[in-house]
């Protein structure tokens, strides 16, 4: 037991250098390669690539159908399918999203080894969004998680809200609060759901096909974070980049082995209504994250 317990241990603190806790890491995960290639996405709203930031992105985001692939550290990978349509309610949502950490070995207080055990985290989301005003959208949005660990289990039911206001001048303000816990149950200990204040800012640059954005986020745990990042765009092909304060909270040895921690990029083509794009964040002597994600823009059709 002993042994077993230590393994978990193992497991959440790989895990937590994800995110700021340790299991359902996906709740505030980018839905797309072009979110990991850029990072600052919360006003950005091709495909939805911002709603997970900010549910009021499904107001102003075309209708789509994108499937994601990202593959973490270690043996740690995610897949997600979104689907984001309009009607005369509004626009919405709907997303699943599956997380696997990978298959550990099972033993007893001897070491024999008793079989393996795989931990698994599954995501159901809900996003609504509606003009209240002329270029003023609000939106909400609710998560279920739930996750297993051996004969553990973990499960949350969280909400977010935000609002975003587009100007003429090509900017995109929003403002959001998202994984707001409604309801919980940890593995073992008493964990809370991290939730998240993030104040984002984008803009059509006048000269450069790119639009560039900046995101703010403080969390429940008062960390706090910086995002800048941009996609430009040359005809039917577009390059991501982005940057982020965290960069060093993820070095895990001398800053100059780590300089590139926090770096990602990214690239993507437009073939009619399809777009193809890959991810790419460097968590520095972590490793990395590689994240592949194929769009259907629907209002093509």
């Amino acid at each position: 037991m002993k042994r077993f317990i230590h393994t978990i241990l193992i497991v959440m603190m790989t895990i937590s250098l994800l995110n700021g806790q340790a299991l359902l890491q996906g709740f505030s995960h980018p839905a797309d390669a072009s979110g990991w290639g850029q990072q600052a996405i919360s006003t950005f709203q091709e495909n939805g690539t911002g709603v997970v930031l900010n549910p009021a992105i499904a107001g102003i985001s075309n209708n789509y159908l994108k499937f994601n692939y990202t593959n973490f550290v270690l043996d740690i990978n995610s897949s997600s399918l979104a689907y984001g349509n309009s009607s005369t309610m509004g626009s919405y949502e709907i997303a699943v999203q599956t997380m696997n950490y990978g298959s550990w070995d099972r033993r007893d207080v001897e070491g024999t080894k008793l079989g393996s055990y795989s931990i698994n985290d599954l995501y159901t989301k809900f996003t609504w969004s509606g003009e209240l005003a002329k270029n003023f959208f609000i939106g909400i949005n609710l998560n279920y998680g739930f996750s297993r660990l051996y004969d553990y289990t973990a499960n949350y039911l969280a909400a977010g809200f935000g609002i975003i206001y587009t100007m003429p001048s090509g900017f995109t303000l929003g403002l959001s609060t998202i994984n707001n816990e409604l309801n919980g149950k940890s593995y073992v200990i008493d964990e809370k759901l991290e939730s998240m204040i993030v104040l984002g800012i984008s803009k059509k640059l006048d000269y450069l096909p790119m639009r560039m954005g900046l995101d703010l986020i403080r969390t429940s745990n008062e960390n706090y974070q910086a995002n800048l990042g941009g996609k430009l765009s040359f005809q039917n092909i577009f390059l991501l980049w982005g940057i982020s304060s965290k960069r060093e909270d993820l070095s895990t040895e001398d800053a100059v082995k780590n300089l590139l921690a926090g770096i990602s990029g990214g690239f993507g083509v437009n073939i009619d209504q399809y777009s193809l794009a890959f991810g790419y964040r460097n968590l520095g002597g972590v490793g990395s994250i590689l994240s592949f994600s194929v769009d259907w823009n629907l209002s093509q059709d």
